[in-house]
């Protein structure tokens, strides 16, 4: 972008260089004149149609620089998604693994945990059959994780919350980091908008401002001339 500004410098320097030697060129027409009031009537005129072409090309080059700046943007744009789709498929690839390794994990558990809640009900059947008596309340701790045991449908449930809670809290951490990323790169790019407008604003106001001058100083430079005719 920076290359595209220096540019519509130089091009902005040549075409106004070119109003300089136009207007010299013209008032020497104007000193070799036999009629130098004529001659710097018309020296008026051209000139400060000459000035109007100027003010017109100086505002398109300003345009063109501005569509430049948009485009810088918008690929600036690109290259950023392309940053946040790359993390998050690295982010889906990482949950598809904890996922499996979550659900290997669970199965391994929820069959151990089977085998102890057998060996473990094997052994209270035969310790209430040696006694011949249910088991008492001094035995609660037992009778909790038995209960717990009996349950088997509370007891999968348990263990797949665990997974589902890793899930989320990594879905989460992915979120909040393409958001930061998101509000950074909005936060960037919207105050090279702004200040590329402001600068814009300025150099249009330049412009105007430029080109009155030029007209100021063709209208003192006609005067002058015609003073001398007079004279």
């Amino acid at each position: 972008m920076r290359q595209e500004e220096l540019r519509a410098e130089r091009r902005s320097i040549d075409l106004i260089g070119k109003l300089q030697s136009l207007k010299k060129h013209k008032i020497r027409q104007i000193e070799d004149s036999e009629d130098r009031l004529i001659a710097s009537e018309d020296f008026e005129i051209v000139m400060n149609k000459a000035v109007d072409q100027l003010e017109d090309s100086l505002m398109e080059i300003e345009m063109r620089l501005q569509y430049g700046l948009m485009d810088a943007v918008d690929e600036y744009k690109l290259e950023i998604k392309k940053d946040l789709d790359s993390i998050k498929a690295q982010t889906d690839v990482f949950i598809k693994h904890i996922d499996s390794f979550g659900e290997e994990f669970n199965n391994e558990l929820k069959a151990m945990a089977e085998l102890e809640y057998k060996k473990w009900e094997k052994e209270a059947n035969n310790e209430a059959a040696k006694n011949n008596e249910e088991i008492g309340e001094e035995e609660e701790e037992e009778n909790q994780l038995f209960n717990l045991f009996e349950d088997k449908e509370t007891l999968d449930e348990i263990l797949d919350t665990s997974r589902t809670v890793m899930q989320k809290l990594i879905q989460s951490t992915e979120s909040h980091i393409t958001k930061a990323i998101e509000n950074e790169q909005n936060a960037i790019t919207n105050e090279i908008i702004k200040s590329q407008h402001s600068r814009s604003r300025g150099i249009i106001r330049e412009i105007i401002q430029t080109c009155m001058n030029f007209k100021n100083e063709i209208k003192t430079d006609a005067d002058l001339l015609k003073g001398d005719d007079d004279q």
